[in-house]
């Protein structure tokens, strides 16, 4: 269980967010940690894939990391260990995730799992304590899979795949999750059928279908959205552009400046996950982490939402901030947040809140651990998106006891 102080930060970072304060007293609650910027595929809609140059390449020096973490960590409950780059390129990525999990962190990790790992990496990856694996395979075919994944080896992400699944089951672990990540273009769709029949027997335990970003000019030949609404991020009624419009009309701040930050390579601090290039980040960790999160860029950030932008038009995302990421648009009023390249996330803080609060109400009832519910209480109780995820809960317990009943 987290420090009691990591729950009290908790509250902090909810009024400093309610109050929309420029100087906060408190930490983030979730962390990209990106350990290289390097990656050996060419996918077209990514900065990186393209070689573009929008960071230096790099590597997170070690003691940077243990910095951070010792700041950090005991206030982190969720990170993220890649960003823009591939992280099980970076050799130390095990000795990372342990050192997470020492702080009672829940650590994500994604990959193209598209490299030649042997059996001890891989042991060494089970056996360090990750919660989820995710495995980006847009496609149920080789050449399917290679019209986006440049470069990428579709048997070998498969072989791995089901080495991570073997090397699990031996350990006698259920963690890491592996998550078969499908993005969906108009070019692969039709594979969608498909890939549900088999990602378990490539050693998956859950399948994630999502709308993919498409690449911008000159990168876009061969490729367009899903003819599925519902995978086609660009379409009106996408619930990331319902998101975005209901996010940009109203009046609450954006949650990543509050509780969310990125740690590049470099050390450079991005204010979130969608910062492609490092002439939008920060600051640097070398001068101190306070000293970034309270730094110039975050005080002009988070005075952008000091005033009320109910009233505004808001007619969703504009297709040349999701390509890219926004990637060599000129910053306005000095900072990347005034043409934010994902608003449909900037609620992001508030469902990591609203994890942590149903997990403690979870483990309190489940394991009669009283301590959880003084947990709850030192943050303030269940926010709103928490209480609806109980309220779906209870529809669902409602529902399946009315079925049994028939």
């Amino acid at each position: 269980m987290k420090p009691q102080r990591a729950y009290t930060n908790l509250l902090r970072l909810r009024i400093n967010l309610a109050l929309k304060r420029q100087v906060i007293n408190s930490y983030p609650v979730l962390a990209y940690i990106d350990p290289t910027s390097a990656c050996h595929l060419r996918c077209p809609a990514c900065p990186t894939g393209l070689r573009l140059g929008l960071r230096p390449p790099a590597r997170l020096a070690w003691d940077v990391f243990e910095g951070v973490m010792d700041e950090l960590g005991p206030y982190l409950f969720e990170l993220h260990l890649y960003n823009w780059g591939e992280p099980l390129l970076y050799p130390e990525t095990p000795d990372m995730i342990r050192t997470a999990k020492a702080h009672d962190i829940t650590v994500r990790l994604s990959s193209n799992l598209s490299l030649s790992l042997d059996d001890a990496t891989i042991e060494a990856l089970v056996g360090s304590g990750l919660d989820t694996l995710v495995v980006s395979l847009d496609g149920a075919t080789a050449e399917t899979y290679q019209h986006y994944r440049r470069g990428g080896d579709f048997d070998r992400v498969r072989a791995n795949m089901r080495h991570f699944r073997a090397a699990r089951d031996a350990a006698g672990r259920q963690t890491p999750v592996l998550v078969c990540q499908f993005l969906v273009f108009q070019h692969n769709e039709h594979e969608i059928d498909t890939i549900r029949a088999v990602y378990q027997s490539w050693g998956a335990d859950q399948l994630i279908l999502a709308g993919a970003h498409m690449p911008f000019p000159p990168h876009d030949a061969g490729f367009a959205p899903s003819t599925q609404p519902e995978f086609d991020l660009y379409h009106p009624d996408h619930p990331y552009q319902r998101n975005a419009r209901r996010l940009l009309r109203g009046r609450a701040a954006g949650s990543w400046l509050y509780g969310g930050v990125v740690l590049n390579p470099t050390g450079a601090i991005s204010p979130c996950c969608g910062v492609a290039a490092e002439a939008d980040d920060f600051g640097h960790v070398a001068g101190g982490f306070r000293a970034v999160w309270n730094g110039t860029r975050y005080r002009r950030a988070r005075s952008l939402f000091q005033q009320s932008r109910r009233g505004k038009p808001a007619a969703g995302v504009p297709a040349e901030w999701l390509d890219g990421m926004g990637a060599g648009l000129p910053a306005g009023e000095g900072v990347i947040c005034a043409r934010c390249p994902i608003p449909f996330r900037q609620d992001d803080i508030h469902k990591t809140v609203a994890r942590v609060a149903w997990g403690a109400l979870v483990r309190a009832v489940r394991e009669r651990r009283p301590r959880y519910l003084l947990a709850l209480a030192l943050m303030g109780g269940p926010n709103r998106a928490a209480w609806r995820w109980l309220l779906r809960w209870l529809r669902r317990q409602i529902a399946a006891a009315f079925t049994l009943a028939r």
